[in-house]
């Protein structure tokens, strides 16, 4: 499905009701996950491919595996650098908005090493299970290269127009209503910029981020100088076991 988003937003109440009601019933909170994708699919004509994203499901890929198995799983990485830069700026302003999920500060040093220790733990889920792996960089620089082969990957077909559709509903300048790349604002989505912390940190904090988080960093082809290792996209697609 390249249009419609699903959601309590755009559901019926009888749906949700119903939802609602067979978890209260239920005896076997293991089967919770069961019953939301079955809401889920309640929504869509048959045969309708649905797609779920959360970035904190990463902590939970062993699990999912055991709820959904037939469901192919794929992982965006990107520069723990750069996340975490991206990460601070988004919890103040969550402060500053006064919302009920207001993140804890912590050091950069302190996020970066969470970031390290999800990549730590996507690695060990890659060995043992089928997972599509892609790097955010290489989505932002060749999106239509990138996202055909994602989608070949998962036997999807495509059409270069449906591909434009998703190009142009995805763009930054559309998700930020008219906002151009590079462009800071109080708003959810960040600057969308790859490399930002070889501007942001100093060569002293570059060095300890690489000691903290180097091997993870490696590991998905980003360099200690802010590069990328050629033909690892590639190689991430293969990376299905």
């Amino acid at each position: 499905c390249y249009t419609g988003t699903l959601g309590f937003g755009n559901s019926t109440r009888l749906a949700l009701t119903d939802l609602l009601d067979t978890i209260k019933e239920s005896d076997d909170m293991s089967q919770v996950p069961h019953f939301f994708f079955e809401y889920l699919q309640g929504q869509c004509e048959p045969g309708t491919r649905i797609s779920q994203k959360a970035a904190d499901q990463v902590m939970c890929l062993r699990q999912l595996e055991q709820v959904s198995p037939q469901s192919r799983k794929i992982a965006i990485v990107r520069d723990g650098r750069d996340a975490t830069i991206s990460a601070t700026h988004y919890g103040e302003l969550m402060r500053k908005w006064d919302t009920p999920w207001i993140p804890a500060r912590r050091s950069f040093t302190s996020q970066l090493r969470s970031w390290a220790q999800r990549i730590r733990l996507l690695s060990d889920y890659a060995r043992d299970h089928n997972i599509l792996i892609l790097r955010y960089e290489d989505l932002k620089r060749d999106f239509f290269g990138m996202t055909n082969a994602l989608f070949n990957a998962l036997d999807i077909p495509t059409s270069q127009g449906q591909l434009l559709q998703i190009h142009q509903r995805t763009d930054f300048s559309t998700v930020t209503q008219g906002r151009s790349p590079r462009q800071a604002a109080e708003h959810i989505v960040r600057k969308g910029v790859i490399g930002e912390w070889t501007s942001v940190l100093s060569d002293r904090d570059a060095e300890l981020a690489w000691k903290v988080a180097g091997a993870e960093l490696e590991r998905y082809g980003y360099t200690r100088n802010g590069g990328y290792i050629d033909g690892a996209n590639e190689q991430l697609l293969q990376a299905r076991r």
